[in-house]
């Protein structure tokens, strides 16, 4: 709330060492760990210090705060360190764009019934990087809502453990597969089916994997998705899908013993998918996919990773190299 201020004025991070870089008509400028190690602070003391920094612009400026990183620094649980991220975005009184981002590690000691607010509670306080940017309209800011993208069925990393953050990463591939002068996005989730988004100026970007085939509603349909590319393997100038999944021979053997039945709801669906390796669709035209994975021979490729798609050998054919690896009891016998 003490961002929507407009009366503080500042100096920024005064002594220092500056960094300027140009990229075409914007100027960057960057300071790196400027240490402020003066008095222990309060809360209201840091705010009004950060406002400072980003005390630049004519108008109340558009701005966010996030919390990178909160952990404690000591066993009894009453030190803590804490990063932070505050970005703003603005005009500055010449007219110009600017935009300021800050990233800060603080540190304090916190015991019960602690007033935040009235207690010289933080320690110290290290201004690691400021990014300055000034330039004409343009600069980026976030719109993950305002398209859509904040309903897509995958986990929200800010939303996430710290330990669990690593093994949501989900990659893309973009495209204009109907040709209709937007890109589109194809993602690889995991234990979801494939998404393919598409991309409309009015309604930002929707699901459309079930209307163009690549979701039918079988057990086939739930992957544990690594990677996915854009080809066109038969040279038909329609955008075919290459999607790199888990596979596992021994997970075959054993999904062949049991059926659905043995598992709560579910979860079957997920260990085939587990196993089930890679998928190729291709692209029929009018947006439409037709999974051709048996077909074509990628689907016991092994436990794929991330795949690159290039004619190696230039007989004008794209081939697929695909990192794979699985931790395996014999290297002669690899189970993936």
């Amino acid at each position: 709330a003490a961002f929507t201020s407009p009366t503080f004025r500042g100096q920024g991070l005064g002594s220092a060492q500056a960094l300027e870089r140009r990229h075409s008509d914007i100027i960057e400028t960057i300071r790196t760990r400027a240490e402020r190690t003066n008095n222990p602070l309060t809360a209201q003391q840091l705010a009004d210090a950060l406002l400072k920094l980003h005390s630049v612009f004519a108008v109340t400026p558009r701005a966010s705060l996030r919390v990178l990183e909160i952990k404690e620094a000591t066993p009894q649980g009453d030190a803590w360190t804490a990063r932070l991220l505050i970005t703003s975005t603005g005009t500055t009184e010449s007219g110009q764009r600017r935009q300021v981002l800050s990233e800060h590690t603080i540190n304090g000691t916190i015991t019960d019934g602690t007033r935040l607010g009235e207690v010289p509670w933080i320690t110290n306080w290290t201004i690691q990087r400021t990014v300055q940017r000034n330039g004409p309209p343009g600069l980026f800011q976030e719109v993950t809502a305002e398209w859509g993208l904040d309903k897509l069925p995958i986990p929200d990393n800010w939303k996430l453990a710290p330990g669990d953050v690593l093994k949501n990463r989900f990659p893309m591939a973009v495209a204009d597969v109907n040709r209709d002068g937007r890109l589109d996005v194809a993602v690889a989730a995991i234990d979801v089916p494939p998404l393919l988004l598409a991309g409309d100026t009015r309604q930002g970007f929707r699901g459309v994997a079930a209307e163009v085939g690549l979701v039918t509603g079988s057990p086939r349909d739930q992957l544990t998705n690594f990677a996915v590319g854009w080809i066109d393997f038969d040279n038909d100038g329609q955008c075919d899908i290459y999607v790199a999944n888990m596979y596992s021979k021994m997970g075959r053997r054993i999904i062949g013993l049991v059926q659905d039945s043995d598992y709560p709801e579910g979860v079957y669906q997920q260990i085939r998918g587990s196993c089930a390796g890679n998928r190729l669709y291709c692209g029929r035209g009018r947006g439409q996919f037709e999974e051709v994975s048996d077909t074509a021979g990628v689907n016991s490729v092994g436990w794929a990773y991330g795949p690159v798609l290039a004619d190696f050998d230039a007989d004008g054919q794209l081939d697929i190299y695909s990192t794979t690896g699985f931790l395996s009891f014999d290297r002669k016998k690899t189970d993936g």
